[in-house]
């Protein structure tokens, strides 16, 4: 499908996203073809074995009749198994050819997940205003809801993830929960400027570990769009004072959202799809 620069990142990602999925739709199709090829293979190979030049000349493999392929039977064998190695070598190609397309298709789906990013967390870009890059959502709102879908696609969170961002959120932007046991894990902060680098990074943690005691749980994490390198050693003190206390603390700077961009273009309209009602909800 073809995208315009009109568009804005998140239409033109749920372009992408689409293509994707009708690839993978067809490279489905061709894994199937490809399997029930080679279990005719297999068939006619076994047919032989057991008797061997004798064969039915009413046979047919894939809907070709022997006696279409050759005057005697040991050359209709011969034939018959030509046609068969053919047509798996081409669906082979085939198959080959979807997943290069498919991988292309999800390179570009990570490049504009990137340039995405770079809008949201453009130091130039007014956080509360709107954007028609941004289907006239506001840089803010955008990146609270980029940092839920990229935790409702890890895998590894096996909790539910609720955004909470807004008037009465208590100094959180995404809660995580056992739904199981209906209880709280984590209490996630979302932090877009220069909070850390402008000293405020103590504020910040104190901040977060009240959230932690009023959600009643010990886990934490903050995510930035500044780099590591701008985390103070002061900062650092106060979060593993907290640790020794029984408060998990992580943070996830920008090279670190970064390096999950990846995993998000693995997933791609599960991605977009979790940002999309993430946005929707904000409104």
């Amino acid at each position: 499908m073809a995208m315009s620069d009109s568009q804005s990142f998140i239409d033109r990602l749920r372009s992408l996203a689409d293509d994707v999925d009708s690839q993978e739709k067809l490279l489905d199709t061709k894994k199937t073809e490809l399997k029930n090829l080679m279990d005719e293979e297999e068939s006619l190979e076994e047919h032989l074995d057991n008797i061997g030049s004798d064969c039915d000349p009413s046979a047919y493999i894939d809907g070709v009749h022997i006696d279409d392929l050759s005057d005697g039977e040991g050359a209709s064998h011969s034939a018959l198994s030509e046609v068969l190695e053919q047509k798996i070598w081409q669906t082979r190609r085939e198959e080959r050819d979807l997943r290069k397309e498919i991988k292309g298709l999800r390179g570009r789906f990570l490049e504009e997940l990137k340039k995405l990013l770079n809008f949201v967390l453009d130091p130039s870009k007014v956080g509360n205003a709107k954007h028609d890059e941004l289907g006239g959502k506001t840089p803010a709102a955008v990146w609270e809801c980029f940092i839920t879908a990229l935790l409702q696609v890890d895998d590894t969170c096996n909790d539910s993830v609720e955004h909470v961002g807004g008037a009465n959120d208590v100094g959180i932007d995404i809660l995580l929960r056992d739904i199981r046991a209906g209880t709280n894990t984590q209490v996630v902060q979302v932090k877009r400027g220069k909070f850390l680098s402008s000293g405020k990074g103590n504020a910040i943690v104190l901040q977060l570990v009240g959230s932690m005691v009023y959600y009643g749980v010990k886990k934490g994490a903050l995510y930035c769009s500044e780099k590591r390198s701008v985390l103070t050693d002061h900062t650092k003190k106060v979060m593993k004072a907290f640790e020794e206390k029984g408060y998990t603390i992580r943070v996830f700077c920008k090279e670190d959202i970064e390096l999950l961009l990846e995993y998000a273009s693995r997933k791609c309209s599960y991605f977009i799809d979790q940002l999309i009602d993430s946005l929707k909800e904000a409104d």
